[in-house]
């Protein structure tokens, strides 16, 4: 779901909120183009139920609050935390991305801090 140039801003030495924000923000985006893909007809029963849409909702909260410079609560720490370690894990199998071993220190930094 996430492209490749998206995930490739977290494949550096140091990894900035402004890094982070990008990443979530474009796969807020490719989750916003499954649910307008679900809400046509006919509707999906029970979608906004699925844990997929509701841990939609909490990414995008998430990106918001960042965004904001206000604090997460421990459910969205939990979250990003997640989202994060999914992406650390991509490029350290060299998702689609040319990744040095160095590169993802960053990104495991970032996560450690949280």
């Amino acid at each position: 779901m996430n492209n490749p140039a998206s995930i490739s801003a977290l494949n550096k030495t140091k990894v900035s909120k402004k890094d982070i924000i990008s990443y979530l923000e474009s796969l807020d985006i490719a989750n916003n183009q499954v649910l307008k893909v679900l809400q046509k007809e006919p509707a999906l029963p029970g979608y906004k139920k699925l844990p997929w849409v509701k841990e939609s909702k909490i990414d995008k909260r998430i990106t918001i609050k960042l965004k904001s410079n206000k604090i997460l609560t421990l459910t969205e720490t939990l979250r990003l935390k997640e989202i994060l370690n999914l992406a650390l894990n991509k490029l350290r199998r060299g998702h689609n991305v040319k990744v040095f071993p160095q590169t993802t220190k960053g990104l495991q930094t970032y996560i450690d801090k949280l």
